[in-house]
């Protein structure tokens, strides 16, 4: 190495004036006496380390950058977003020069043991469901429920609450099991329906009958014996891909699955659900 943390050219350790000095891809050449052959040396190596510069290419830059992602090397400050997916193709990254991004899908049940509201508490004077909001329950084998009713009114007032799996080939919701019927008071429910439509999405449907009736309610949940990973289930997985993307072709993003990738230049991402869901979307 010399004074300026340059390697030099392997040669004899006492090479003076006069000697002889092979280079790479080179003749054999006799230093003339004038001539300091340690200087030759570094010439010609910091020559080849300028030529292997200017041949560096477009794809070795993106190379770059698909590794830099890789390795999650940050070199700013991350700007992080959120955007909302629906049921009709959404951009969600319009890229003018090439980027590194983290894509996540939030989880919003991981683990062995998971606690939750299903439906907060509020008056409800008509039946529905929570399809549009459900469950990913996938790696989950047992579920309890906690129904708390807190004011009842109206004349002969009816709750029944009824169970929901989704189908994964249509996309359609049946109904399971019963889990409380002829409800007509304040209480707190509790009920152990196992695995019972845990499939890999789950919901529930009440039904409110009675003249005027008005049931004060909420539903929580606890889920156990989960298996590792995520409890994704086929309605809260992002499909990526360009603006013609659908549930069927695009690139899967499960619930709580991140990705990261360099969108090059002039570059549109899109992206499409089977319900409303929120995207995490790291620029880095």
């Amino acid at each position: 190495m010399n004074m300026f943390g340059r390697r030099k050219l392997k040669s004899n350790n006492s090479l003076g004036l006069g000697q002889i000095v092979k280079f790479p891809s080179a003749s054999v050449y006799t230093v003339p006496p004038d001539v300091d052959a340690s200087r030759i040396s570094t010439g010609v190596e910091e020559s080849i380390r300028e030529n292997a510069v200017e041949k560096s290419s477009d794809s070795q830059i993106e190379q770059y950058l698909r590794s830099l992602a890789a390795l999650n090397t940050i070199t700013r400050g991350v700007v992080g977003r959120t955007v909302s997916v629906s049921t009709t193709a959404t951009q969600i990254i319009q890229s003018q020069f090439p980027k590194g991004y983290i894509i996540l899908n939030p989880a919003t049940l991981l683990g062995f043991t998971s606690t939750g509201t299903i439906l907060a508490s509020a008056a409800r004077t008509a039946s529905g469901n929570t399809q549009s909001t459900s469950l990913g329950v996938a790696n989950f084998r047992d579920m309890h429920l906690f129904l708390n009713i807190t004011a009842v009114s109206g004349t002969s007032p009816t709750l029944e609450i009824v169970s929901q799996a989704k189908d994964p080939v249509s996309g359609n919701w049946a109904g399971v099991n019963t889990i409380w019927s002829g409800l007509n008071s304040t209480q707190t429910a509790y009920a152990n329906i196992a695995g019972l439509g845990l499939a890999s999405d789950f919901a529930i449907s009440w039904v409110i009958g009675g003249t005027t009736p008005s049931f004060t309610f909420s539903l929580g949940y606890v889920v156990k014996d989960g298996l590792p990973g995520t409890a994704a289930g086929v309605n809260k997985t992002v499909y990526l891909g360009d603006r013609g993307v659908t549930t069927t072709s695009g690139f899967p993003l499960l619930e709580g699955q991140s990705r990261s990738f360099v969108v090059t230049e002039n570059t549109d991402l899109w992206a499409v659900a089977s319900s409303s869901l929120e995207l995490r979307i790291f620029e880095l």
